[in-house]
């Protein structure tokens, strides 16, 4: 991310792609503690939904266009509905730290309807796209990869069909 920031000239449009893993922590603040998401990276250390921002806000200033797209779980976005028996298998893309309190996900047993606040830099030109919702894990197929990524590829590939059904008046 740094190398790119040094890169942008103001007119670039820049998309950010990761498929990997996501995780949550505790963490201490001024204002005391509380679950961080974050990106697990290669090295398996954890870049804080904190840094995160900061980073992408950063870049979002230097460029017309950033759209991120996160396959990973806790990303902030969309929900995977609840599988049923004749689903393909797949598995949870999380990882919390040993003896952390805030990895049980919402959306393996229960769902919350309180509305959290949304991610994002509030920029105009700034896009997020994510796998899941800060408290959700996203899925992974072995084999096939993120299963938000293979929509995303469907989708570009021609493949995805619109199921919106238009209703007229008889």
């Amino acid at each position: 991310l740094d190398a790119m920031q040094d890169r942008l000239n103001g007119n670039d449009q820049l998309f950010v792609y990761y498929s990997g893993h996501g995780g949550r922590q505790l963490v201490q603040e001024e204002n005391g503690e509380r679950c961080a998401e974050s990106l697990i990276t290669v090295d398996g250390q954890a870049m804080l939904d904190a840094e995160l921002e900061q980073r992408l806000k950063k870049l979002s200033q230097k460029t017309q266009k950033t759209i991120v797209f996160l396959d990973a779980c806790h990303s902030g976005g969309v929900t995977t509905r609840a599988l049923g028996s004749t689903m393909p298998a797949y598995t949870a893309k999380s990882y919390t730290p040993p003896g952390q309190s805030c990895n049980q996900p919402s959306n393996i047993l229960t769902r919350n309807i309180v509305l959290s606040k949304s991610p994002g830099t509030g920029a105009a030109n700034f896009v997020h796209i994510a796998a899941a919702r800060d408290s959700e894990v996203s899925l992974d197929q072995p084999g096939h990869g993120g299963v938000a990524s293979q929509a995303w590829l469907a989708c570009l590939a021609g493949a995805a069909k619109d199921s919106v059904q238009v209703w007229r008046d008889a």
